[in-house]
């Protein structure tokens, strides 16, 4: 499949507001974005190939760095942090405060590249509540999961080269039963 991204504006409600997925699949359609990989870049409005991968299967090695918190990344984007009040008069949490908190539990690295106002502070209340209450964390109907979009060059498995940062969307849960939503 196809995507690009936006890159992040003040006031906005994800790291990437906008990030479009196409290529005639199921998945095709602009979702909120968040980023899981600082030691690469991605153009803004640039499309790339990209493999799909659901944030609750096997990934490669490396994708990202510690794969194993995906469910309290999973619990975070299911909390609608952006735009509500923190605890303790620390203000409104942002978009800043919940990629700084994803970046933490995900990636070895951290990073402030994009972020615009975010507070150390709010970032803490969300992984407190994510540790207190998103371990095990599966998305249930009309929850959102994390679908995994992994830029890469060639086609071949041999040429499957990551080439931009790696992102993720927040794909809706249908009620009713489906097959497996996302494959590679």
């Amino acid at each position: 499949m196809s995507m690009k991204v936006q890159y992040p504006y003040g006031g906005g409600p994800a790291y990437f507001p906008t990030t479009t997925v196409a290529g005639n699949t199921d998945l095709d359609g602009t979702y909120l974005g968040w980023c899981i990989d600082v030691g690469n870049t991605i153009g803004n409005n640039t499309w790339y190939t990209a493999n799909v991968y659901s944030s609750y299967e096997a990934l490669p090695d490396g994708i990202p760095d510690n794969p194993e918190n995906f469910d309290l990344v999973n619990w975070i984007i299911n909390q609608n942090y952006v735009g509500t009040s923190s605890l303790g008069g620390y203000g409104n949490f942002t978009y800043g405060d919940v990629q700084q908190a994803i970046w933490t539990l995900i990636d070895d690295s951290n990073s402030t590249s994009g972020l615009g106002p975010w507070n150390q502070n709010r970032v803490n209340q969300i992984l407190a509540a994510a540790n207190a209450n998103g371990e095990g964390f599966e998305p249930g109907c009309n929850d959102k999961v994390a679908v995994i979009l992994v830029p890469v060059s060639g086609t071949g498995i041999q040429q499957q080269v990551i080439i931009a940062q790696v992102t993720f969307i927040e794909l809706g849960m249908p009620c009713e039963p489906c097959e497996t939503i996302v494959t590679n």
